[in-house]
C-alpha cells in the first residue's frame, strides 16, 4: 500500500491560536495555544502513522531512514513540509536564506562549534526555504516585502502631522532620510539602533485620537488607520522594539480564503493573525529582525534580506488539466494544488505527496488502494507508478515535491 495515514502533535507556540487548530482536527480545545501543525519529515517534528500496516515504523521520519527506497523512492530526504499556521498574535519579522547562504552559514557555525540547538544559532540546516502560504479563512493577515517609499514617506507625513516637538521631528528627520538617502540606509539605521527616538515617536504618533485630516477609504476609515492600528499592537506587545519601525514600512496585506502569498528568500515577513496552510522547503532556518524574545542577528540578517520596493508577493492559483487549480511557485522544492468540490486526476506522479482535507470529507485513490478521509485528516503517498487521484465535496490541499 502506498497511502499511509498520518497525524502529528500541535506546536504550541504562545502566538498560536487557542481554537483553530483544534475545530479542524474535530476535538476539543485545551485552552492552550496550538500554532503549528507540521507534517512531512523534518527533525524538528514527527510525522507519525495512523495505522502502522506492513510493518511500518511509528513515524515517517524513520520510515525514510529506515526504508528510502519504499518511502520516497530512494531519495534521502523528503523536499518538503506542509504546516497548518493558526497565528492569534504576531511572528517575528524574519527573513530566509538563498541556498548558497544556508550552505554557508551551516558549514560556518559548524566549523565554530556552536550546539544546533544553541538559542543564538542562525542555521539549523544547510537549505533555503521558501514558502508559501494560503489563508484558509477570511481575513489571514500578513506583512510581507518594502511598499514603495513613496507610499512610506506619505505614511511617516501623516505620523509627523499627528504631533508636534521632538518626537515630531523625528519622524520627519526619519521621512526625510527615506526620501534623500533611499530605503536601503534607512533600514540598515533603524536595525542598528541609530535612529533614537523614532520607535517612541511612531508610537506616540499613533496613538493620537484624530484622522490628522486623512482621507478617508470607502469604508470610512482613514488611509491608514490599518497601519496605525498595527503600530499600537506591535508596541503593545513589543515595547521599544526597533522591528516596530520596519514593519510600518512593510506592504500590510489581508487575504481572504484561498489567497496565497509566496515568500522568497530575502523577503522579510510577519504573519500577524489568521489560519492557513503552508508548504515550504523543509528547513527551520530563520533570521529575526525583531518583534521576538528569541534571537536577532542584525548583521547576518542585512546579509540576507533584500532591501528594495516590491509589490505584495500574491500567487494567482492557475486551473490545472485534470481538475483542480495550482498555485506556480518559482521554485523545484513542492507544488501545491487545491481541490475545491471536486476531482482532480493525475496527481503526485513517480513523486512523494502529503494530502490534507481542510474541509468535508475526501476520497484518495492510487491504483488499487484507497483512502477515505474526514475534515482535519491526512494522508502521505509513497512515491510509484500509478497517479493519485482525490475526489471531494469539500476542500483538498494536495503538496508535492
Amino acid at each position: 500500500m502506498a497511502l499511509h495515514r498520518i497525524t502529528s502533535d500541535p506546536k504550541r507556540y504562545a502566538w498560536g491560536s487557542t481554537t483553530a487548530i483544534p475545530e479542524l482536527l474535530g476535538v476539543p480545545a485545551d485552552g492552550s495555544p496550538q500554532a503549528e501543525l507540521w507534517l512531512g519529515a523534518h527533525p524538528g517534528s514527527l510525522t507519525e502513522f495512523v495505522d502502522r500496516d506492513g510493518g511500518l515504523p511509528e513515524s515517517l521520519n524513520e520510515w525514510i531512514v529506515s526504508d528510502p527506497d519504499a518511502a520516497l523512492g530512494g531519495r534521502s530526504r523528503m523536499p518538503f513540509l506542509v504546516k497548518l499556521l493558526a497565528a492569534a498574535r504576531p511572528l517575528s519579522l524574519q527573513v530566509h536564506p538563498t541556498p548558497d547562504r544556508a550552505r554557508a552559514g551551516f558549514a560556518d557555525e559548524n566549523r565554530r562549534g556552536v550546539p544546533l540547538d544553541a538559542p543564538h544559532r542562525n542555521y539549523k540546516d544547510a537549505w533555503h526555504k521558501p514558502e508559501i502560504i494560503v489563508a484558509l479563512r477570511d481575513g489571514f493577515r500578513a506583512l510581507c516585502g518594502f511598499r514603495a517609499v513613496e507610499e512610506s514617506h506619505a505614511l511617516l507625513g501623516h505620523l509627523a502631522g499627528r504631533i508636534v516637538g521632538p518626537d515630531r521631528r523625528a519622524l520627519d528627520e526619519l521621512a526625510e532620510q527615506l526620501l534623500d538617502a533611499g530605503l536601503e540606509p534607512t533600514v540598515q539605521a533603524v536595525l542598528e539602533r541609530r535612529t533614537p527616538g523614532v520607535v517612541a515617536a511612531l508610537v506616540a504618533a499613533a496613538g493620537v485620537g484624530t484622522d490628522g485630516g486623512a482621507a478617508p477609504d470607502a469604508d470610512g476609515r482613514s488611509r491608514w488607520t490599518a497601519e496605525r492600528e498595527l503600530i499600537l499592537q506591535l508596541a503593545e506587545e513589543y515595547p521599544g522594539d526597533s522591528g516596530i519601525v520596519v514593519a510600518a514600512l512593510l506592504n500590510l496585506v489581508t487575504l481572504r480564503e484561498g489567497e496565497a502569498l509566496f515568500l522568497p528568500a530575502g523577503n522579510i515577513h510577519a504573519y500577524l493573525s489568521g489560519f492557513g496552510v503552508e508548504v515550504m522547503a523543509s528547513s527551520d532556518n530563520v533570521l529575526r529582525g525583531g518583534l521576538t524574545p528569541k534571537h536577532v542577528d542584525v548583521p547576518e540578517l542585512l546579509a540576507v534580506l533584500e532591501i528594495a520596493p516590491m509589490p505584495v508577493p500574491f500567487v494567482e492559483p492557475v486551473a490545472r488539466v485534470g481538475g483542480g487549480v495550482v498555485y506556480p511557485v518559482p521554485v523545484d522544492d513542492f507544488q501545491l494544488v487545491q481541490v475545491d468540490r471536486g476531482t482532480a486526476s493525475d496527481l503526485a506522479r513517480g513523486g512523494a505527496a502529503v494530502i490534507i482535507v481542510t474541509a468535508g470529507t475526501a476520497r484518495v485513490e492510487q491504483g488499487p488502494d484507497t483512502v477515505v478521509l474526514e475534515r482535519g485528516a491526512a494522508v502521505f503517498v509513497s512515491p510509484g507508478p500509478e497517479p493519485v487521484t482525490v475526489s471531494t465535496d469539500g476542500k483538498v490541499f494536495v503538496a508535492t515535491g
